[in-house]
């Protein structure tokens, strides 16, 4: 419902996306600065998604929401 905030109820837990999506981006901030990131990823001749996640432990998607936020392309490859 656009415009209109709700709380969504999932397995017995009331759950709110705007704190959810805050949560995210502090995790990904912690998990990945952005200073170790570009560090990393002006390193590479190729930036592959998947080394990046590699390198920093976390999943590709977590890692493609941090370089997407910090507008840096990536190669992506199945």
């Amino acid at each position: 419902r656009e415009g209109q905030q709700y709380i969504e109820y999932r397995n017995g837990i009331y759950k709110d996306p705007i704190k959810e999506e805050e949560a995210n981006f502090f995790a990904a901030c912690i998990l990945m600065p952005t200073h170790l990131v570009e560090e990393e990823y002006f390193r590479m001749t190729n930036p592959f998604l998947s080394q990046l996640a590699t390198k920093f432990n976390v999943s590709l998607a977590a890692m493609r929401y941090r370089l997407e936020y910090l507008g840096l392309s990536y190669i992506n490859v199945w």
